[in-house]
């Protein structure tokens, strides 16, 4: 599926708005790959779009990109069951991802911001938590290697056929670990959560997780009894079709999605499989990122810029 790249103005404008140019992003990237060459723990395929896609999403500081990349192979490590058994093309993926609506919007945002949707189906009968996480980790993964720079994300949870059976069969430690994967780890510059039809549930979702989550990751997440309410920050014609948008239906871009993934699967299976080597990892670089499932149920506060 095609996805809108930002336009060369845009980036130069928001390059001028990190007080650098071009050519500087272009050498950082460089002084990125030569580090990470030196990090011997560390899987050594990274190109250099993946790279300034790190970059990008760390605001252009070399520093936290460092950080990300590191986290970014080290949750492999810490929790190998989302990345393990992940082929995208056996029977139970494939009917989850017919289960679960998940998949990026094609269009940006007038921003510059990628916009992901999230839904059930109305026959959830299907629903694995543990599948769910795979599927997510593998749509992260596909962004990384194949998307382009973004300003920002937005994301969207449909909670029309989530219930509360559903959700109290979801364990905590999991749903924490997906959360802090996307928010802390992931380069995507969080700038909105969207809880679309989802009144009651959305009391039980604030009443359990909301605990764990900082003040700022708080502030970023609304919810909306209407989808019209996302016109408020969404350009409406990028959204799809149920939404009032211009765009093909929910069940057509996930379809679409869905081919996508599978014809990720080598890289999935490969570069996307391998984790860190700890026995080559220097004393000094300890990630800061082992206290957050080193203990089942201790968790630290989600960070975001």
């Amino acid at each position: 599926m095609y996805l809108e790249t930002m336009t060369e103005e845009r980036i130069i404008n928001t390059l001028k708005e990190n007080g650098m140019t071009a050519v500087e992003l272009k050498s950082i990237i460089l002084i990125l790959k030569e580090w990470l060459q030196q990090q011997h723990h560390l899987p050594q395929y990274m190109s250099e779009q993946e790279l300034q896609y790190f970059l990008w999403g760390s605001k252009c500081s070399l520093e936290k990109s460092k950080q990300k990349l590191d986290a970014y192979f080290t949750m492999r490590y810490l929790i190998p069951e989302f990345f393990s058994n992940r082929d995208p093309c056996t029977e139970k993926m494939v009917l989850h991802r017919r289960t679960v609506h998940l998949f990026p919007l094609p269009r940006l945002t007038a921003d510059g911001y990628r916009v992901f949707y999230s839904g059930l189906h109305p026959s959830a009968s299907n629903f694995c938590h543990l599948t769910h996480c795979r599927s997510l980790v593998n749509l992260t993964d596909y962004c990384v290697s194949n998307d382009s720079i973004t300003n920002g994300t937005y994301i969207i949870i449909d909670g029309k056929n989530i219930t509360f059976k559903l959700l109290k069969q979801f364990p905590t430690s999991q749903f924490l670990k997906a959360s802090s994967y996307v928010t802390e780890v992931l380069p995507l510059r969080l700038k909105g959560i969207f809880f679309i039809n989802t009144p009651s549930v959305f009391d039980y979702i604030t009443a359990i997780f909301f605990p764990f989550l900082s003040q700022k990751i708080r502030e970023r997440i609304h919810q909306f009894t209407d989808h019209t309410e996302l016109y408020k920050f969404i350009d409406k014609k990028i959204l799809p079709q149920e939404f009032g948008g211009e765009e093909a239906s929910i069940e057509e871009l996930n379809d679409v999605w869905q081919k996508n993934i599978e014809s990720f699967k080598e890289w999935l299976m490969n570069e996307g499989s391998l984790q860190p080597d700890e026995s080559k990892r220097p004393e000094k670089s300890k990630s800061k990122y082992s206290d957050l499932f080193g203990v089942e149920g201790s968790f630290r506060k989600i960070q975001i810029d």
